[in-house]
């Protein structure tokens, strides 16, 4: 049986062979200038030719001319580690300045997040599409940041007629702000949509009402896909990670991390009110998400607020707050419906119901802090100590259509033998631990000490060994 992952690659070679052939427009210079005839082609002049449908060129030459059914912008090495600065008035909706307006389907491919930075200069959100016909747009490699709108989507605002296709892959998106919802992302009407976030980071991000991080207003048949990705330290009034405002369909969270983004109201992690979405969650770690953080007593559902259709397996749901006490990890107004292997904290609110076979409950899950241990994207590394290390699904751990991951959020090989006990079996939550080589990790030796370090050195250089292989 074909991988989530798998599916989604199939899905998004299926739409570049149906799409019609995209021109390369290069940027090859980080000025925001809309100049024709000065031998620089800018990201705005790119933009300029990306948005003529029938395909063509206004910038005197400066950039390749656009042609129709798509183009894809890239950047020159050139640019690499120079921000992109937005300069002059906001809104304005032709890409005369502030935000970058698309009007057409377009792929923006950067060279890395870390290389291609676009920037709002705190005056304009970043990247605003609003194609009024059916439109693919994908953001590849590149990071924004530095938007700041009266309005919604601080980072990236994106609605369009149906149906529409939403990828970013291998983003960072944050720091950025938005007065009303979607503070890193806004994604608004389009039926059906497909959205997906894959090896992407959304941080820092801030909205004055709904969506810190993300803001899904999208269409009743639409289909979301969070794979191998990080949603951190987002703020909002509700939903500071993710909030669900409309429509129906299926959310599919695999392989990632939800982690230290707090709402004053419900929701830190999650919040879905409208209860006709489905949410399933797999191999996810939910950690150190806050819900009423302004102590006012309005707010429930530290980690995860949703009312409506919740499957979780070999999830970690632990350590969420509701500042004045209740409803910490989950808030639930039907059940969690329990695939098994799921390290939940405070299962109080949580309506467990479905298989609980290898299910913790009240227990701390034993992670480290959000940081950088390899990979694209931050993770919470299991400690030696946590319950959730070698606790998972004994046949392996699963995606949300129950077909078996190979690897964890980082990229690294699933199903490890983590504590040297008992063989290979994959942790809970989205990190897979290797058995540690720390000295400081192994116990005092004491009768046959001695035999017990040198199968554990064994076990840990086999692991290394496959590893490598």
């Amino acid at each position: 049986m074909p991988t989530l992952r798998g599916t989604l690659g199939l899905i998004l070679c299926v739409l570049a062979l149906y799409a019609s052939p995209a021109s390369a427009i290069v940027v090859d210079s980080t000025a925001d200038s809309a100049v024709s005839g000065d031998g620089a082609c800018t990201l705005r002049e790119a933009a300029n030719n990306a948005n003529l449908g029938g395909g063509g060129d206004t910038t005197g030459g400066d950039c390749a001319a656009g042609v129709a059914g798509g183009d894809t912008i890239t950047f020159s090495a050139a640019t690499n580690g120079v921000p992109i600065v937005l300069t002059g008035a906001s809104g304005e909706d032709a890409n005369l300045s502030g935000d970058l307006d698309f009007s057409d389907g377009v792929t923006i491919q950067g060279n890395g997040a870390a290389l291609t930075l676009l920037d709002g200069g705190a005056a304009d959100r970043v990247l605003d599409f609003r194609p009024s016909a059916a439109a693919t747009v994908e953001l590849r490699a590149l990071t924004v940041r530095g938007g700041s709108v009266v309005g919604d989507g601080g980072g990236v605002f994106y609605t369009s007629g149906d149906p529409s296709v939403l990828t970013l892959e291998d983003c960072y998106i944050g720091p950025n702000v938005a007065t009303d919802d979607g503070g890193g992302l806004y994604v608004g009407i389009g039926d059906p949509t497909t959205l997906t976030i894959l090896r992407t980071t959304i941080h820092g991000n801030q909205a004055g009402d709904l969506g810190g991080g993300i803001l899904l207003g999208i269409g009743d048949t639409n289909s979301v896909f969070i794979v191998e990705s990080t949603i951190s330290a987002n703020t909002a009034t509700d939903g500071a990670g993710i909030q669900n405002v409309a429509g129906g369909g299926v959310h599919h969270v695999v392989n990632s991390t939800i982690s230290g983004n707090r709402a004053t109201g419900d929701g830190g992690g999650i919040n879905d009110g409208g209860g006709t979405e489905a949410w399933n969650l797999a191999s996810c770690t939910i950690t150190e998400n806050e819900a009423d953080s302004d102590q006012a007593g309005g707010g429930s559902g530290g980690g995860v607020r949703i009312n409506g259709p919740l499957e979780v397996r070999n999830t970690i749901l632990a350590r969420n707050f509701n500042i004045l006490g209740g409803e910490a990890d989950c808030d639930t107004s039907t059940d969690l419906v329990s695939f098994g292997y799921n390290l939940i904290q405070d299962d109080a609110d949580c309506n467990v119901t479905g298989d609980t076979t290898g299910n913790i409950t009240g227990t701390a899950p034993g992670l480290g802090p959000r940081a950088d241990y390899g990979g694209p994207t931050a993770t919470h590394e299991l400690l030696a100590s946590s319950q959730a290390l070698d606790a998972g699904n004994p046949a392996g751990c699963e995606d949300t259509r129950g077909v078996l991951l190979a690897t964890d959020q980082r990229g690294e090989p699933r199903t490890l033998d983590g504590d040297g006990v008992g063989g290979a079996i994959c942790d809970i939550g989205s990190y897979e631990r290797a058995l540690s080589l720390s000295l400081l990790e192994i116990p005092a030796l004491g009768p046959g000490g001695s035999a017990a370090l040198v199968g554990l050195l064994l076990a840990a250089a086999f692991v290394r060994m496959r590893r490598q292989s």
